[in-house]
């Protein structure tokens, strides 16, 4: 992964199958367990019974690993390295089997198990598109509300794209018959 910043880098220990990734909003299925760098133990998610199952890029998860995540195919085994701006960011913070230290960098061992995508938008029908830019609209709402506003954001710019691919839709197809 190692791109842009090099913030989030990851080193394949295990190649996944096909070319296909998860994306925002994809339902993932992984295992992993988180590190401080000197090798203490402080998350542990997931068994091969009993996957840890979360939403890509709804904040369940650190930023840096959810990152990762979308970069990973099924089956993929990496580790992945991630500084302290897109893991726990400045602050300490309890997880359930320790402590992780303000600015730590940390190290991740994950298995993307499996996932699924949301329908593309292009393949959905009107009534489809028009039930999924609500959903946008309402979790952008519910993001603002709760004063989260990058994330308000990012579900806005969707619906705004979204709809404006509607439009230019019916556009078109008026403009033909």
């Amino acid at each position: 992964m190692s791109q842009g910043d090099k913030k989030v880098t990851k080193k394949i220990m295990k190649e996944g199958e096909r070319y296909d990734c998860p994306r925002e909003g994809s339902q993932v299925k992984v295992k992993y367990t988180g590190k401080l760098e000197d090798g203490t133990i402080f998350e542990r998610k997931g068994s091969d019974e009993e996957p840890f199952e979360f939403m890509c890029f709804e904040e369940q998860i650190t930023e840096g690993l959810d990152r990762a995540v979308m970069t990973m195919r099924k089956g993929e085994i990496a580790v992945v390295t991630i500084c302290s701006d897109y893991g726990f960011r400045n602050a300490e913070c309890h997880s359930a089997l320790g402590m992780v230290p303000e600015n730590e960098t940390l190290l991740y061992e994950v298995e993307l198990i499996s996932f699924t995508k949301d329908k593309e938008f292009w393949k959905m029908e009107t009534l489809e598109k028009l039930e999924a830019c609500q959903r946008k609209k309402d979790e952008g709402n519910i993001f603002f509300k709760a004063g989260e506003y990058w994330r308000a954001s990012k579900k806005y710019e969707k619906l705004a794209s979204s709809s404006l691919e509607i439009m230019m839709e019916h556009q078109d197809y008026a403009q033909r018959y």
